[in-house]
């Protein structure tokens, strides 16, 4: 079936019709069906672009353009610019980069390129880039409005105010009515502390755009730096953005399964998810979040990202960036993700989303960290999650949310790795106190300076240091200097620096003896920040959220006196500190450990805390009672309203995804599992490495583990700090294991050091060499273990490579006796110097009691040359390795219960070894073993054949064959769906059989041990819908056999496959019935292939996969057509008559398909409908190979048993229509054997 490629102008013409008659849907529609049926036409691509472009689905116009360049014959520049532009509106910058250069190497004169470049620069914080082409685009042209835009708002992200200013009044010059112009010019006065000049742009910009809801939200945020504000006004001014833009109809809030004891799908909407306030103050309490508990999604509204990003992707279980989605598409797929609480974290600052907001697109909605500065004035958000400090009784008349005062902060702040040293106290140095203060110099407001300038005054001498970027303005610090002036503070008192790398910003405090606060907007992070680096922090509280950051961090640290109600109680407080220097020395070597131990940096408990908090809202959802403000008391109870004395009693969610309890009628037994350890985990690390295991901080906080760690080089301090507060965690910096005596270390350049004379290592080519002489010599202390005093019992001991093994072991035999786990560092060849080679290890190992178990981590020499030396997957030798050894088998055998339990926590939890880990538990008889096993997903939930099986949203599946309705009831149709593994894509397959309006349908779900969350997927989403029916398989069957298990397990007139990853247009199956019925020649009909590639969303139509049979030859002719010509399968996936399959086995194969289609077609022929499609989904690589997904196991299918099957098939044929053949079989079996022969180059078949 050929497909046309022409486009005539009419085509453009009815097109730009729809369009300009405002029937944006209908114009779409057109050039969908354009699209589709002119495939290889760039015009009609282009189209369906601009369709999809001018309805805010900017990612589908994106990819429709990118179908546009691959089809269109010649280069086009204006092509490449439009595809560039969808990109970085639909939140790709990065993928538009390449775009717009290739369009500039073609047309280095191109302003608007240019212009668009240093757009997708900025988004992608590439600043310096952007100015770079910036630079160029304006020496084009000086006056280009675009150019000009983007490079003020570049400068703006480099602090470069003033340069921002001129840019921007150079704007106003070419562009006085351009709307975003005055609002831009006013945030850069109001980060100057001018605030004045900025009300005075901000209501230029309203004259020029009344309806702007962005400069709404600009305007909140500058008045609460403004002290003329009052806490009044500004409540009134908060409800103004939801007056005037939230909908005045109907709107319809999402909806969740209604199940308290389900797992939460929380929701994170932020543009904070890096290093930023808002990714230092949640991290540790995702960190902390049970994963059966919560199924965290994130929804990042920029593209940014740096380390932090990468530990909060770590942290969650999907993320998404929505930057460029509209309102409605975001909408819509926060509600397709079935979240919960969906928590924003914008605010109405950077990326504010309150337009998706007051869609409802949650059952529940929360404000958290991110401009959380005052209440959101939005009707719609239920829950803003506070403290007592933050929100005193008394003002919860001025939130518009009901409030959720946790028992300490409402933050957990994570300090960085990198965090300097706090130094001793500057003033014992310079004999004068420093103040100093590195807030928002924005934050400088002219009440408070006026009481600074008192404060200065009562401290003889004392100088005030301020740093933020605008210093390095010398317009901003003369400014200030007056100011301080008419206060009759001079110059000389000021210490005025300009900005900072953060690790350089925060060792300023270390020249700060005494933080000062601002007001009425105080400090959030960098009080923290403060706080850990030694220095106290003296704050007067504000009349908002805003003005009480200070406060609660000071609060959960307990130095609630430095809080201030008063500026003379302000004054009074920080002359105190100022005049006891021994008090406030000994706070400054204390408070940083103070601060580490306290609430405030307390994980998990904040963790627990706020899980309590979601749940115990989502429960009272889920009873149909309205929000209500939640309190907490210290000890962490909480209770709604004024209900102090009937506490909530929070219930848990499993402790897996699919909550496995057995229906019956009686209560069934509590299947969660928790390793119960009554005494921590020993364990000796000489490595340095165990505290960056990602359980091991959990398992300190929570007493399952007990470390001493020796560490050397003193790579640790900040984390063995941090780690020290949480529980029971021993650093030893600058000392080793060895056999007592001092020995000689090498420092290797790499922070590493070695005890032993000569490192072996790989340099950059893999090549084995060896350094000598090349090291730093230091002499260090090393520990014997059998010296180590106060150890009750070693259970685990690591070793690395860079010690003497032997002679830590030689020096420990007493200590191992009982030891239960060693894993060491090993080689496998002798010409590793020093090193441990694996022969003397397991020797040692065995005549002290262990056995060798496995190897934990491997790495491999690569033999190619150094070209190719970069080439993955091909690096062979065995060269190193870390061996884990346990108890020898009789010491196995006399293991107690509680060592038992010790070794199965260690080998599960750090090693990922379950199935020795299920053996020692299933040694101590019990439901331990049991509960565990089904943990893992080993065991069923029950021994019972059949067990209906209930998820957290109320659907259920069964794993007997017997207990399916749809083998038992004939349907005119079923539809199978094989599932294995397909958590990305199941949803939107199930999605497309929903919106099926064929109703004599039943759909089989067919779950093939899936090891992700596939099947909680399918369970939700199939919940109410009495078509669908869901069988979960105790093991993996391989893929084949699942389709054919879902073509056994129903009973139906027809029959089809759908792929779990594919999915069907809306019509699907009425049309494609209607059409097998009225034609009896048909053995299959299959809507219009499509397909769309890996995560893409542009459905392709595909050629390839269109076959046009002659229906009316012979079956012989047919069959042999069918034969030669099958190559793309998606046929396979037809509408079948179920009767054609009557005694036809089902092998695995490869391409086993082949031959089922063929069969089919003996008996009829096949009709491709082109008004419904089947879209097929195609991977650019998969994980397994095409033999291993069939058999489902980890095996090679030869292509002879393909032969054979063919051969065997077509033996089956000739027997059920012996009278009617005309073909010999001989004959047609030689045919048969040649096509298959020269197809797939392989020897014929044997008659």
């Amino acid at each position: 079936m050929g497909r046309k490629k022409a486009l005539h102008p009419s085509h453009i013409k009815r097109f730009l019709e729809l369009q300009q008659s405002g029937d944006l849907k209908s114009a779409l529609a057109y050039a969908e069906q354009l699209s589709s049926q002119f495939p290889e036409s760039p015009q009609a691509w282009e189209l369906y672009a601009n369709g999809l472009a001018v309805l805010g689905r900017l990612r589908e116009a994106a990819a429709a353009m990118e179908r546009v360049v691959e089809t269109s014959p010649v280069a086009n520049p204006p092509q490449w610019l439009k595809l560039a532009q969808y990109l970085i509106l639909g939140g790709e910058a990065k993928k538009a980069i390449a775009s717009l250069e290739r369009v500039v190497s073609h047309q280095p004169e191109n302003v608007e390129a240019l212009a668009w470049l240093s757009r997708a620069y900025y988004e992608m914080d590439d600043t310096s880039s952007g100015i770079s082409v910036s630079d160029r685009a304006l020496a084009i042209d000086p006056l280009h409005e675009e150019t000009l835009v983007w490079r003020a708002r570049i400068q703006d992200r480099l602090k470069q105010h003033e340069p921002a200013l001129e840019t921007l009044g150079r704007l106003l010059d070419v562009a006085p009515k351009r709307v975003g112009v005055n609002n831009h010019i006013a945030s850069l006065y109001v980060k100057e502390g001018d605030y004045s000049n900025a009300e005075k742009y901000f209501n230029n910009e309203l004259e020029l755009s009344p309806d702007n809801g962005r400069l709404l939200c600009n305007r909140f945020i500058a008045n609460h730096y403004n002290p003329g504000y009052s806490l009044e006004d500004l409540f009134y001014q908060a409800v103004e953005w939801d007056k005037k833009f939230s909908s005045t109809s109907v709107v319809k809030r999402a909806s969740t399964l209604l199940d308290p004891e389900k797992q939460l799908r929380i929701g994170l909407l932020s543009g904070g998810f890096r290093t930023h306030p808002v990714g230092q103050m949640i991290l540790p309490a995702l960190n902390n979040l049970k994963s059966e508990e919560c199924f965290l999604v994130a929804y990042s509204t920029n593209q940014k990202g740096d380390a932090l990003t990468g530990e909060i992707k770590d942290a969650v279980d999907e993320w998404k960036v929505v930057e460029g989605l509209s309102d409605e598409q975001l909408d819509k797929l926060i509600r397709d993700d079935s979240i919960d609480v969906l928590i924003d974290m914008n605010g109405a600052g950077e990326g504010s989303r309150y337009g998706t907001l007051v869609k409802e697109p949650a059952p529940l909605l929360v404000k958290w960290v991110g401009t959380l500065i005052n209440t959101t004035g939005l009707a719609c958000m239920d829950y803003l999650i506070s403290d007592h400090v933050e929100t005193p009784e008394g003002v919860d008349q001025f939130y518009t949310e009901k409030l959720i005062r946790l028992p300490d902060d409402y933050i957990c702040y994570r300090a960085p790795d990198y965090i300097p040293d706090c130094g001793e106290l500057p003033v014992l140095k310079n004999g004068y106190i420093t103040f100093g203060c590195l807030n928002n110099p924005a934050k400088l407001s002219p009440p408070m300076l006026a009481e600074w300038a008192k404060l200065l005054e009562e401290v003889p001498n004392s100088k005030l240091l301020l740093r933020g970027i605008q210093f390095e303005s010398q317009r901003f610090c003369d400014k200030l200097r007056e100011a301080f002036a008419k206060h009759g503070i001079g110059s000389d008192r000021l210490l005025l620096e300009g900005g900072a790398k953060h690790r350089q910003f925060m060792a300023t405090y270390q020249r700060i003896d005494i933080a000062l606060d601002t007001w009425p907007y105080s400090g959030g992070l960098t009080t923290c920040e403060a706080l850990v680096m030694g220095v106290p922090v003296v704050t007067r509280v504000g009349p908002t959220f805003a003005g009480r950051h200070s406060a609660t961090h000071l609060s959960a640290v307990g130095l609630d006196e430095l809080v201030a109600e008063s500026w003379d109680d302000f004054i009074h407080q920080a002359v105190g500190l100022a005049t006891d220097l021994d008090a406030l020395s000994r706070l400054r070597c204390s408070l940083r450990s103070r601060v580490m131990a306290s609430p405030l940096c307390d994980g998990p408990r904040f963790a627990s805390h706020f899980y309590n908090a979601l749940r115990a809202i989502w429960q009272r959802h889920c009873q149909g009672r309205a929000p209500e403000r939640l309190n907490f008391d210290k000890s962490g109870n909480a209770w709604f309203g004024e209900q102090k004395d009937n506490p909530v009693e929070v219930v848990k969610a499993a402790a897996d995804v699919v909550n496995t309890q057995v229906e019956s009628g009686d209560d069934s037994q509590d299947e969660r599992f928790d390793w119960e350890l009554t005494e921590p985990v020993t364990v000796i690390d000489n490595t340095a490495r165990l505290a960056y295991h990602p359980e091991c901080s959990r398992a300190v906080a929570e007493k399952k583990l007990a470390v001493i760690c020796f560490d050397p080089a003193n790579q640790l301090e900040k984390r063995a700090n941090a780690l020290a507060f949480q529980g029971d965690f021993h650093h030893f910096p600058y000392a080793v294991l060895g056999d007592g005596s001092p020995r000689v270390v090498y420092d290797h350049g790499d922070g590493s050091l070695s005890t032993l004379s000569r490192r072996s290592i790989l340099d950059e080519n893999k090549s084995h060499i060896i350094l000598d002489g090349s090291e730093e010599e230091t002499r260090i202390n090393t520990v014997a273990l059998d010296h180590i005093e106060g150890i009750p019992n070693l259970d685990v001991l690591i070793l690395d490579e860079l010690h003497d093994t032997l002679s830590i072991l030689d020096n420990g035999v007493k200590a191992v006796k009982n030891t239960l786990a060693i894993e060491v560092a090993v080689v496998f060849s002798t010409q590793n110097h020093g090193k441990l080679e694996i022969g003397k290890a397991i020797q040692w190992m065995e005549k002290h009691g262990f056995r060798f178990h496995s190897l934990t981590k491997m790495d491999y020499r690569c033999h190619f040359p150094e070209h190719l030396e970069q080439v993955e997957g091909f690096a062979s030798e065995l060269e190193w390795g870390n061996a884990l050894f346990i108890p020898s088998s009789d010491r196995l055998d006399q293991l107690s219960e509680m060592e038992n339990k010790k070794l199965a926590y260690v080998l599960d939890v750090f090693f990922g070894i379950k199935d020795l880990s299920f053996r020692l538990l299933e040694k101590m008889g019990g439901q331990t073993a049991r509960k565990y096993g089904i943990h893992i997903g080993a065991l069923s939930p029950t021994d019972s054949p059949a067990f209906p099986v209930k998820d957290g949203h109320g659907a259920s599946f069964v794993s007997c064959v017997d207990d399916l309705k749809c083998k038992k009831v004939g349907k005119k149709l079923c539809v199978g769906v094989p599932v294995y593994n397909e958590e990305k894509y199941i949803r939107r397959t199930i999605r497309s059989l929903k919106e099926q309006d064929f109703e004599d349908v039943s759909f089989l779900i067919s779950d093939n041990c899936s090891t992700d969350r596939s099947l909680s997927i399918v369970l939700e989403e199939v919940c109410g819908d009495e078509r669908f029916e869901v069988f979960k398989h105790e093991k993996n069957i391989g893929g084949y056999a699942n389709f054919e298990f879902l073509f056994r397990s129903t009973n139906s007139e027809y029959f089809m496959w759908l792929g779990g990853h594919d999915y069907l247009s809306k019509g699907y199956l009425t049309r494609v019935v209607s059409e097998i019925e009225a034609d009896n020649s048909l053995s299959m009909v299959c809507g219009y292939p499509f397909g769309v590639v890996d995560d893409g969303r542009i459905e392709t139509p595909v050629e390839k996969a269109v076959y046009n049979f002659n229906n009316d030859a012979l079956p012989e002719v047919r069959y042999l057509e069918s034969v030669a010509k099958i190559s793309n399968c998606t046929v396979f996936h037809s509408v079948f008559r179920r009767r054609l399959l009557r005694g036809f086995e089902f092998r695995k194969t490869i391409s086993a398909d082949h031959v089922l289609l063929s069969h089919l077609l003996w008996f009829g022929g096949i009709k491709q409908i082109s008004d419904v499609k089947y879209i097929r989904r195609y991977f650019s690589s998969r994980d397994q190979s095409q033999s291993q997904r069939i058999s489902g196991e980890n095996k090679v299918l030869e292509r002879d048993d393909f032969f054979k099957y063919y051969e065997d098939g077509l033996r089956l044929l000739y027997k059920i229509n012996e009278s009617s053949v005309k073909v010999p079989f001989s004959i047609m079996l030689k045919n048969v054997s040649e096509v298959l022969d020269i197809r797939f180059s392989k020897k014929t078949v044997s008659q």
